[in-house]
């Protein structure tokens, strides 16, 4: 039998799931056998998907309160085109707030807690240490 495909998001994201089982009763179920990390980003892209005009509408009316924001961004994992715009949402997002601040991280993937826990940790210590002192944040060196 011919093979399914389910795309999620944008063509390219995360590109084309395709299978050779054909259930009609559960057109998930090729998604079943997929490697565990696919499967997330797969959730994770329909969920943004899913999302995206509501994020649109939201940001477009109102303001990121006056918080301490650290967005970092991942360097590896995507093709060039789709880092690049992800890395600029990023940096957008953090420009948005009065204390945001934006780190990208040289040499990671997706999974920045997994991969690089210090960062994580240091951007952490950086909102709470913003936070006590009501400084405009000085980012963590890449």
């Amino acid at each position: 039998m011919p093979g399914k495909s389910s795309n999620y998001g944008d063509a390219g994201t995360i590109g084309t799931v395709v299978s050779n089982r054909a259930d009609a009763d559960d057109p998930a179920s090729h998604l079943k056998d997929l490697d565990p990390q696919v499967l997330t980003i797969a959730h994770e892209n329909q969920l943004y998907t899913d999302a995206l005009s509501l994020i649109r509408r939201t940001r477009e009316s109102a303001t990121l309160p006056d918080v301490p924001v650290v967005v970092l961004s991942a360097t590896t994992g995507m093709p060039d085109g789709q880092r690049e715009r992800f890395t600029n949402l990023h940096a957008d997002l953090a420009a948005t707030t009065p204390r945001g601040t934006h780190v990208v991280l040289a040499d990671t993937g997706h999974s920045i807690p997994k991969e690089r826990p210090e960062r994580v940790a240091e951007a952490i210590n950086l909102a709470v240490e913003n936070i006590r002192h009501q400084d405009t944040p000085t980012a963590p060196a890449p």
